[in-house]
């Protein structure tokens, strides 16, 4: 329920969450994502989804601390700054 593309900042509204309040009134599982990039944004749509999905922003976390100079190096920094996105992200 979002124009854009994934990778983009979501802005979680009501209209959203009642929208997939209504979608999954039927059974269906939603899973929601697109745009999920913090904690927050998770806990606020946690309770209307089966699951959450977030993939740009760990793309993000890569990119952003990948040094092609020394691999290795960037092994370990990008291993915790993962792993604490999906503590953070995890409702």
């Amino acid at each position: 329920l979002r124009a854009g593309i994934t990778g983009s900042k979501t802005v979680v509204t009501k209209e959203m969450l009642d929208f997939i309040d209504k979608t999954s009134a039927g059974g269906a599982k939603i899973l929601g994502g697109f745009g999920i990039t913090d904690g927050e944004q998770a806990k606020l749509i946690a309770p209307h989804v089966y699951a959450i999905v977030a993939g740009s922003v760990f793309v993000n976390i890569i990119r952003e601390n990948y040094n092609a100079e020394n691999p290795k190096d960037s092994l370990p920094i990008i291993q915790e700054k993962i792993t604490a996105k999906a503590k953070e992200l995890s409702c």
